[in-house]
């Protein structure tokens, strides 16, 4: 049924030339100077923080000050993007507090690297070096621990079996609850019914 075209065929000395051109090929594209045909797109800067000292200012001098570098940068450069933050949020890091103050030498050293931007993609973050003072009248310490449990009323003031204490069900009030030593004794929390 199927019949040899002698002429269809390589002959043998065919077969390894076909081979050897295509190693070769695989070979000579290989030695290529680069790895990826792909243009080269280097990655932008992240954020920046510069070296403190100086005097210290306050939140709302160093926040103004860095807002209105940031934002004269954006608009001289055309970048787009959101609505910038308002003072303090532009400056202070989430769940962040009004106990600190900023150094100056930083604050000069964002508002420099804002002005020297060339391209959207420099415009990079500064964060600016800060110290704690939890002297300043704008900061709020955490509190003294009274949003926190109360102590366990217990039967007759005496410690529980066990040395160690017992903590109450849910709902039950602590010794420094309405009626919790009271209403403690009958083992019913306060308000509760007793059965």
């Amino acid at each position: 049924m199927f019949a040899r075209i002698p002429s269809a065929l390589l002959p043998r000395r065919g077969h390894l030339l076909l081979v050897s051109a295509l190693v070769g090929l695989a070979v000579v594209s290989s030695c290529t100077k680069s790895e990826d045909t792909e243009p080269f797109v280097p990655a932008s800067e992240g954020a920046i923080q510069p070296e403190g000292g100086g005097t210290l200012l306050t939140e709302e001098e160093a926040c103004g000050r860095l807002l209105d570098a940031y934002a004269a940068a954006r608009k001289s450069l055309g970048c787009p993007g959101p609505k910038l933050s308002e003072c303090p949020g532009f400056l202070r890091p989430g769940g962040g507090n009004a106990c600190y103050q900023y150094s100056e030498r930083s604050v000069e050293a964002c508002e420099e690297a804002y002005d020297d931007a060339f391209s959207c993609q420099s415009l990079s973050p500064c964060i600016v070096t800060a110290e704690r003072n939890d002297a300043l009248p704008t900061c709020e310490l955490p509190g003294s621990g009274a949003g926190g449990m109360g102590g366990v009323a217990n039967e007759g003031g005496a410690p529980p079996v066990g040395g160690a204490p017992t903590l109450p069900e849910a709902g039950a009030p602590s010794e420094g609850g309405a009626a919790g030593a009271a209403a403690g004794l009958g083992g019913a929390p306060a308000g509760g019914a007793s059965g």
